[in-house]
């Protein structure tokens, strides 16, 4: 079943407007017609069972058949901290990292960032939200990841450095701790819904300097291994194990 997200305030009672340009997907990409069903998801927390009832030049409308909680969601609150860099490795980090559970995306300029533009102009903005809720769409997500402003890694770090969180940084430096004994001290201590916030640096890795401050400010910096990973590797592959080591074991002991 196709899946759309369209704006809440859309969905009035049991009747339902698609936007316009979801409205051309609809009528003039996937050809769907009057009577066959979708699904729709308001960014809430909520889907629906959708009917097409009109189908046309128009405009496109449905009639909700059914409304329930939205699955897709990760237990935990991944949120992703990378350094700016080429457009192309950015968008597949935004597509890949929405797949595997990301819940927000903060870029940020540091020391060895290939790329030094904090202001990105509007339509390449429209283009990297588009690339996150196609993904959403497309992966059963629940709700749609949200892409912050370009800022500086100092301003990063004092986003979460004073929060109750867990703040993470990927680090090749870092000899004593890897990934899997860091998710099994911190299984323990996460509980649903708590955010963790992880740091993946540029391609030349941080400066020594930022990675102190970050350990000042309360960062743990742990290993992924003995090999050096590209940046848009060690992003999703440091996203899909938190996620695989915390998630589940959480979930497993919430029900019990």
């Amino acid at each position: 079943m196709h899946r759309f997200f369209i704006p809440p305030e859309n969905i009035q009672n049991d009747q339902l407007i698609f936007p316009e340009l979801t409205a051309r997907q609809i009528r003039n990409v996937l050809r769907l017609k009057s009577g066959e069903q979708v699904l729709v998801l308001d960014n809430l927390g909520s889907q629906f069972s959708v009917q097409l009832e009109k189908v046309d030049t128009e405009g496109v409308t449905g009639l909700v058949l059914e409304k329930s909680p939205a699955s897709g969601e990760p237990a935990i609150r991944l949120r992703l901290f990378f350094s700016i860099t080429q457009r192309e490795k950015v968008e597949w980090i935004l597509q890949k990292c929405t797949e595997i559970g990301v819940t927000a995306f903060f870029p940020f300029i540091s020391t060895y960032s290939i790329s030094r533009e904090k202001g990105m102009d509007a339509s390449r903005i429209r283009r990297w939200e588009k690339i996150i809720q196609e993904a959403a769409e497309q992966c059963d997500r629940g709700r749609i990841p949200v892409l912050h402003e370009v800022t500086t890694l100092q301003d990063a770090i004092k986003k979460v450095s004073q929060k109750r969180d867990f703040n993470l940084t990927a680090w090749e430096g870092e000899k004593d701790l890897n990934l899997r004994d860091l998710t099994r001290t911190l299984l323990p201590k996460v509980e649903l819904g708590k955010k963790v916030n992880l740091f993946i640096g540029p391609e030349g890795g941080f400066a020594e300097g930022e990675v102190a401050i970050m350990k000042k400010a309360g960062f743990t910096t742990f290993s992924l291994g003995s090999r050096i990973y590209r940046m848009e590797t060690a992003a999703m592959a440091a996203s899909l194990l938190i996620l695989y080591e915390l998630e589940n074991p959480l979930l497993e002991k919430a029900v019990g």
